[in-house]
């Protein structure tokens, strides 16, 4: 369980799942990083480290979230310190290493503590430099999915909340001055339990959504910020026809499986290399 939360949290703090087809030279997505075998630091230390740095097939693994600026001057940082080179730039390889650093500290057994709530898992996040309110409440809530992990619930009267949804809140609510995360979490908690009315939701609306959607077909604490965060991702294309454009081409998780394919098809050799071999 600890190596799947590493490994999720890694993918998570870079944006892309194709970080672990980078790291484990793979096209297979289930290949991923042995943090045990990692921490010895050896062979496979190295390997693993020159996969992700060297990236020879070019293959895409940031999010589009500009969050994550914070997250790499925070790897880049302890690697700075570890290695003893103050002008050591930013390289992948040193995201994976401050995440095992954060599992040495703590991360996986916070995780997995039957006892720890949500908050407490994201409160232990939010101690940490460069991480920040987005990433210490976003990974965790997508824990709540996993049966392993059933002392984690998205839908706790918890919420960290964002700068996105932050920017969606103050325009929704122009008269509040939401100076703090207590305020700003009232409100997202406000809306949670009172979504109907806040959204004018009718009966026949209710009832469908009630039918196809999980919780009943209610929006969860985490689904509340969501909703606010991509508000605010309208607010910022609605005038803006080529981010209008980008934004209606996401990569779904049938986009994945097709770049995986796509990397096999790339690496494979041609049928007269395979003849000549």
């Amino acid at each position: 369980m600890r190596n799947k939360i590493l490994n999720a949290m890694a993918v998570k703090f870079v944006g892309m799942p194709t970080l672990t087809l980078v790291a484990a030279d793979s096209t297979n997505y289930a290949d991923v990083i042995d943090f045990d075998t990692y921490k010895q630091k050896g062979d496979y230390y190295h390997w693993i480290n020159n996969n992700l740095d060297t990236n020879k097939h070019k293959m895409k693994v940031w999010g589009a979230t500009q969050l994550q600026t914070s997250l790499q001057t925070a790897a880049r940082n302890f690697c700075r310190e570890e290695d003893n080179d103050p002008d050591q730039k930013f390289r992948l390889s040193h995201m994976i290493r401050w995440m095992a650093h954060l599992d040495d500290l703590g991360m996986s057994k916070v995780v997995q503590d039957p006892n720890n709530k949500l908050g407490d898992v994201c409160n232990w996040f939010a101690t940490h430099r460069g991480i920040g309110p987005y990433f210490s409440y976003h990974p965790p809530c997508n824990f709540s999915r996993c049966d392993d992990l059933p002392n984690i619930d998205e839908d706790d009267n918890y919420c960290l909340v964002g700068p996105g949804a932050k920017r969606g809140l103050e325009f929704v609510f122009p008269q509040v001055k939401f100076k703090n995360n207590e305020i700003m979490e009232a409100y997202i908690l406000a809306v949670r339990d009172h979504q109907h009315e806040f959204f004018e939701m009718n009966d026949s609306e209710a009832a469908f959504y009630k039918e196809n959607l999980e919780r009943g077909g209610n929006l969860t604490t985490f689904g509340t910020e969501i909703t606010f965060c991509q508000f605010n991702c309208f607010l910022g294309i609605m005038d803006n026809d080529k981010a209008q454009t980008k934004r209606m081409l996401p990569l779904t998780f049938d986009a994945f499986v097709d770049i995986a394919e796509d990397l096999k098809k790339r690496i494979a050799p041609s049928p007269l290399e395979a003849f000549m071999v």
